[in-house]
């Protein structure tokens, strides 16, 4: 008997297994030690008085405390001082341990909300540009539209330079290979004729270990969001099945909805192919999901795959790093299976076709 068709969601717990430092506060602390240390070093080094990269107000008192050689607040004075002193790592780990007050230090006022928030994960950021994005839908709908898009405009423009350093900073990032790995899809996808990869990751990680199964299978790769060889990545928000999004739609300020994924998949054609290579060409299959949350900014893509009727069995995975603490397995488990209740039309179909705990597998 063939194997039934796979479709495997991989998401950026993935590359995080390989211990590759992918998750956003590791690109925050990197940001900070080659983006924001080196611009507070043109002031207090340099002797530059202006900075479009910093908060004006932070420079000006950088620039006083040069003149004053101290300054009343002691979260300024301490950075100063250590890069005046050529201790800028210091200055670097200090900021990481008072992310809180980054807001007063870039002028990119979203990216200062998204370190004072202190986020770990990329959905956190997704979700929160969407709840900005709420803020500008609401002055919008008072009657201040000018307002709005005003406020769209700088949210949108700062939402760029994050997506600019990211693909920067993933480009420095050093591909990894496991042979645990290996052994997983050696136990899931050898000997299935057909397998296609939908890979929300930018990175080309799941490659390598697809290379000996190729000759004998058809294994194809869907890069949803882009890759960092293509120079493209869709980033945002990619629930438009939300009535918010009807609404943004509406109210006819393209700002509003300029980076819904939606928008990016009609541009590209790695959306249609998965309907071409995978859904509407398997009668059936089975769904993978490996180190993605399964979380609402992909809620709309998601749910088309989840919810057809083709769909035999959605397959979740247990944390091998977690196996001797089960109640933590067990905590991880069941975050996921709200997750999925959340993007399953009807629960009876939850039910039915995602596999439970007691008979789910480990992911190395």
């Amino acid at each position: 008997m063939i194997a039934q068709p796979k479709i495997l969601i991989i998401g950026n717990g993935f590359d995080l297994q390989h211990k590759m430092p992918t998750s956003y506060s590791d690109f925050a602390n990197h940001y900070i030690e080659t983006k924001i240390i080196p611009e507070i070093e043109k002031i207090v080094v340099n002797l530059a008085r202006r900075n479009e990269f910093l908060n004006s107000l932070f420079v000006g008192n950088l620039v006083e405390t040069r003149k004053k050689n101290r300054h009343h607040d002691s979260f300024i004075n301490k950075v100063y001082m250590d890069i005046a002193s050529g201790q800028s790592a210091s200055a670097a780990q200090y900021l990481k341990d008072n992310t809180d007050k980054l807001d007063t230090v870039i002028a990119n006022s979203f990216l200062g909300k998204l370190y004072k928030s202190g986020y770990d994960n990329w959905f956190d950021i997704e979700r929160a540009y969407f709840h900005e994005l709420l803020i500008h839908k609401e002055t919008a709908q008072k009657g201040n539209r000018p307002a709005a898009k005003k406020g769209l405009l700088k949210l949108n423009m700062e939402f760029d330079e994050i997506k600019k350093a990211l693909v920067e900073y993933l480009k420095t990032i050093p591909i990894a290979k496991d042979p645990k790995v290996q052994r997983f899809f050696d136990t899931h996808v050898r000997g299935v004729k057909d397998v296609y990869i939908l890979n929300f990751n930018y990175t080309s990680t799941i490659e390598d270990y697809l290379l000996e199964y190729r000759a004998r299978q058809d294994i194809e790769v869907n890069y949803i969001h882009g890759s960092l060889e293509n120079n493209w990545i869709v980033f945002g928000y990619g629930d438009d099945t939300d009535e918010n999004y009807q609404i943004m739609r509406d109210l006819e300020i393209d700002e509003l909805i300029e980076n819904y994924k939606n928008q990016a998949y009609s541009k590209y054609d790695n959306y249609s192919q998965l309907y071409e290579r995978a859904l509407n060409k398997y009668s059936d299959y089975d769904v993978l999901v490996i180190g993605h949350s399964l979380g609402k900014t992909d809620k709309a893509l998601l749910s088309e795959i989840i919810n057809s009727s083709k769909l035999g069995k959605l397959y979740c995975f247990k944390r091998k790093d977690l196996e001797h603490t089960p109640e933590l397995v067990e905590k991880e488990f069941d975050v996921l299976n709200k997750m999925a209740s959340r993007i399953f039309s009807n629960e009876l179909d939850k039910r039915i076709k995602m596999n439970p705990l007691s008979k789910s597998s480990f992911f190395p």
